[in-house]
């Protein structure tokens, strides 16, 4: 089972989004408001994706394989 959250500790404030899923790879991906998509990814058990410069998540998703 995945957990998913959102904070704000980025840079300048800026959303990012994580998933942990311990026993699968995940890849995230998010889109800021300042239009630029950010990719995390694969990584083991946990992966965040971050806007940057105070931007806001306008949509995120992710995608998980057990390993």
């Amino acid at each position: 089972m995945c957990t998913e959250w959102f904070d704000s500790a980025g840079s300048g404030g800026a959303e990012r989004f994580h998933v942990s899923c311990p026993g699968y790879t995940v890849s995230v991906w998010v889109t800021c408001s300042r239009g630029l998509p950010i990719n995390g990814g694969p990584r083991r058990d946990y992966q965040k994706a971050e806007c940057r410069n105070g931007a806001s998540i306008t949509s995120a998703r992710y995608n998980a394989v057990r390993y």
